[in-house]
């Protein structure tokens, strides 16, 4: 479906096995309204180019789900303004391709809207299923505003890189589901391997985890969609004046890694970093928390981890 800059509305009903499956929505500033179904599907929003230079993205406007009886199922790339959910029984899936044969760009979502995306939906929100390894088969998020989840009646269940423009994270229940990262520090500097040595917001630690495997020319199109021009494109590197801040409710990981970033390089040469709250966290056998930059880390009720990491314990600015 390419929208040109017009609205579908999309109503199957909510009888059993009347399903919606969408290939592709596509096209500038196109409007897609899921009045109601009983199950969708849609494999793409908008277009990320892979050579700006000769095709430009697609930004599509805005995807509504009013109502559905099943999952609202996003198994492919997005880059879109606006996703809005409401107060109605179904979950949301973010899910990237497992198939090893597509493109990086198909297991990219980028969400562009400079307000919070504020989940609403009476179930679980799902943010990828395929983890956070780069080598492999790594879903990428970056939400433009921050997001929100705790409004949801169900789990937030993580699965990818899962990063913000330096705006917050606020989920109320977790389930770690593969091993994931969650990170509210980005800068012009984020994928840069030339800065003392590091990848993308690795802090001198010598593995790569932390890095899309994208060309440069895609490391740049990604930073200006969220208002960086690519550090080596610069005299000076672009930094933020504060990151956001990290607050989890209640975390379960039985086996994966959980990352957890909320700081980096400011505009003024400090290191600077949001605070990071997590009210429970309840692992097992084999389960990985490692915590990165941040101002505070306050665990007020449950703590239990097979590993756990401090990284990055140092003085930072504290947000005012």
């Amino acid at each position: 479906m390419f929208s040109n800059s017009n609205t579908l509305r999309l109503d199957s009903g909510s009888k059993t096995g009347s399903t919606i499956t969408l290939a592709e929505a596509r096209g500038d500033n196109g409007n897609l309204v899921i009045v109601n179904s009983a199950g969708t599907t849609i494999s793409q929003i908008g277009s990320f180019s892979t050579n700006i230079s000769t095709t430009p993205n697609e930004v599509f406007g805005s995807v509504t789900i009013l109502d559905s009886i099943n999952d609202i199922n996003f198994n492919g790339g997005i880059l879109l303004n606006r996703i809005i959910t409401t107060d109605k029984f179904y979950n949301v899936i973010f899910q990237g391709s497992s198939d090893t044969t597509v493109t990086n760009d198909s297991r990219l979502f980028l969400i562009l809207d400079q307000s919070p995306t504020i989940f609403r939906n009476r179930g679980n929100v799902t943010l990828g299923v395929n983890g956070d390894d780069p080598t492999t088969l790594m879903d990428y998020f970056i939400f433009n505003g921050g997001f929100d989840t705790s409004g949801i009646t169900g789990v937030t269940n993580l699965g990818g890189n899962i990063n913000t423009n330096n705006r917050d994270i606020i989920i109320a229940n977790n389930s770690i589901q593969a091993s994931s990262l969650l990170n509210t520090y980005l800068s012009s500097v984020s994928y840069d391997t030339t800065i003392n040595n590091n990848t993308f917001l690795n802090f001198l630690v010598t593995d790569s985890f932390l890095s899309p495997q994208l060309s440069f020319a895609n490391q740049a199109n990604i930073l200006g969609l969220f208002g960086y021009p690519y550090a080596n494109q610069l005299p000076q590197p672009v930094y933020p004046s504060m990151p956001g801040g990290i607050t989890l409710g209640s975390v379960t990981n039985v086996s994966s890694t959980l990352k957890l970033n909320s700081g980096g390089a400011g505009q003024y040469g400090s290191i600077i970093a949001g605070n990071m709250n997590i009210n429970s966290y309840l692992g097992n056998t084999g389960d990985n928390l490692r915590i990165y930059r941040r101002v505070m880390f306050p665990l007020l009720e449950i703590f239990q981890a097979a590993t756990f990491i401090l990284e990055h314990w140092q003085t930072v600015i504290t947000p005012m």
